[in-house]
């Protein structure tokens, strides 16, 4: 025992000393947290700034308005235009395209009303029928996300859009279908190579775009919503040319800041950032601001009997012995929070408690505790398999700490590191894995990070969860707090308590990154995602 508490101590000094060496270089000073959102409806300015300069470090490969969760399609958010928008984290529908929120028939069908006076930068009409071709195009030429719900649509008239889909009673159900998808019309799909020369009815229009290298946009001065009340502030045109430079290489986009290259980056790597803090060589040019992200770290256990961590005094043995703040630590990035459920605190249904009043081993770990379940385990020495991807770092750096740890404390774990080609299907089989650590986001509650792992209905092939939990009271509990009656305090805090009862996984942390923006931009604009929005920024040089 004396040798893993020393052990254990060890590792939290090491991981301490690195973050502490670097907080000494001046990461103790950013302290803001990026601004709120601007107000939710303004008009853009009369006289815009001139350009921006943002790095991506996605390359969208095509332009075509889909596969919305990947990395660089979020400039798209400048081009196309969507019926609703999602007002900050897990928060209200606004109606953008459409022009009221969304009517359920009651008969499998939902009805939404759109505005009659929405434009392309063609000048095409974009109306029912257009809305209807656009989803009807998502579903043949990809898979959207989250619109597992939908099965068609149709134009009622020209201003009416009739979806058939499955009962909308899910917290996320809305949001997911009617906020997740751009629109745009049949006339501009059929008369351009969307791929490279997209056309949509946002605030921008695309100038050029080389694959691999730039997209480049301007502010239309046709902009259908301009000047409406119900204008919304993020998709405003505040800032006349919007290059985005693809730069893969977070090293390269922080080398762009210093040589003035770039206006803006969300990657640069923390042993840069000492350049652009209030000592640093470039303070003067630049504002740096943290976010935290949603994307949640995790440690679940393989429940299915041909795993020894389907004794539930093992599962607790390991989630004691294992600190949250050493897996921060471990993943490098030192502005890390600790995070006290499977989701993080930015969701809305965290609660203070959970990290100070809670006696559980998120708020407690202990090494003696874990010993002692680890006792009344029918453990036998018998080898533990942790497997997580090769990609990102954190999941490897924080792999290893997690395998020694487990290993001072009498668990022969070895760590099997998997490229993400072969994960899944590694994943899929119970008897060649016990533990993983990976990583999770949702775009609005935290239950739905919970459920995309834990709900049965998230996996086929007769797995019942991602780590193969069979428990009728945990998926009753999952179903009822996704539902939007269900939602409730009560629920979400009684699914957090048993999910922890019973150690069927746990959260560890979530990263900090950071915005450094040029010092022109005096309110940033941010979308649900807390990706820039641009066009939606308030810059010094700017007039209404």
């Amino acid at each position: 025992m004396k040798k893993a508490i020393a052990l254990f101590m060890a590792l939290s000094m090491v991981f301490s000393l690195c973050a502490a060496g670097f907080a000494a270089e001046g990461t103790e000073e950013i302290t803001n947290l990026v601004p709120a959102l601007s107000e939710t409806y303004a008009n853009s300015a009369t006289v815009k700034h001139e350009s921006i300069t943002l790095a991506t470090r996605g390359d969208p490969g095509n332009l075509l308005p889909q596969d919305t969760q990947t990395s660089g399609k979020e400039i798209l958010d400048c081009i196309f235009d969507k019926l609703y928008v999602i007002d900050g984290f897990g928060g209200d529908l606004l109606p953008l395209v459409a022009a009221d929120l969304p009517v359920d028939n009651g008969d499998g069908t939902v009805d939404i009303t759109i505005r009659d006076n929405v434009y392309d930068s063609d000048g095409n009409h974009l109306t029912a029928s257009d809305v209807a071709f656009s989803y009807e195009w998502l579903v043949t030429n990809s898979t959207p996300h989250n619109m597992g719900k939908y099965h068609g649509a149709e134009a009622v008239d020209e201003t009416t859009v009739r979806f058939t889909v499955d009962e909308m009673n899910g917290v996320s159900d809305y949001g997911n279908l009617f906020a997740q998808q751009w629109v745009f019309t049949e006339a501009a799909m059929n008369e351009h190579d969307f791929a490279n020369d997209p056309v949509g009815s946002g605030p921008y229009k695309l100038t050029s775009y080389t694959e691999g290298s730039e997209v480049v946009m301007e502010a239309r001065d046709d902009y259908w919503l301009e000047g409406q009340d119900y204008q919304i502030a993020r998709y405003c045109a505040n800032v006349q040319t919007i290059r985005y430079r693809i730069m893969t290489d977070d090293t390269q986009q922080a080398n762009a800041l210093r040589t003035g290259e770039l206006d803006y980056s969300n990657s640069v790597p923390e042993n840069d950032l000492p350049d652009f803090l209030s000592d640093g060589e470039y303070a003067a040019n630049y504002v740096v601001y943290p976010y935290q992200e949603n994307l949640t770290y995790y440690l679940l256990p393989n429940c299915d009997p041909a795993s020894p961590c389907s004794d539930e005094n093992l599962r607790k043995a390991i989630m004691y012995a294992v600190d949250g703040a050493t897996a921060a630590m471990a993943s490098g990035n030192s502005s890390a929070e600790i995070a006290y459920d499977l989701y993080n605190s930015k969701f809305p249904e965290t609660r203070e408690a959970w990290s100070t009043t809670e006696d559980t081993f998120y708020t407690n770990p202990s090494l003696e505790t874990a010993q002692e379940y680890l006792a009344q385990s029918d453990y036998d020495g018998e080898e533990i398999v942790l497997v997580t991807n090769d990609a990102p770092a954190a999941c490897q750096n924080v792999s290893t700490v997690v395998a020694t740890i487990l290993q001072g404390i009498g668990i022969n774990c070895t760590l099997n590191v998997l490229a993400g080609s072969i994960a899944s299907t590694t994943m899929s089989d119970p008897a060649v894995w016990d533990l993983t650590i990976g990583m999770m986001a949702a775009d609005d509650y935290g239950v739905v990070d919970v459920a995309r792992l834990m709900s049965k209905d998230s996996y086929g092939g007769g797995q019942e969860t991602i780590n193969f939990i069979v428990d009728p009271e945990l998926q009753e509990l999952i179903t009822t707090c996704n539902t939007i009656d269900g939602h409730t305090d009560e629920n979400t805090q009684a699914l957090h308590e048993y999910i922890i009862e019973h150690a069927y996984g746990r959260g560890l942390f979530c990263t900090t990154s950071y915005n450094v923006v040029t010092n022109q931009v005096k309110e940033l604009a941010m979308s649900f995602k807390f990706l820039m929005m641009p066009g939606g920024c308030i810059y010094a040089d700017n007039e209404f």
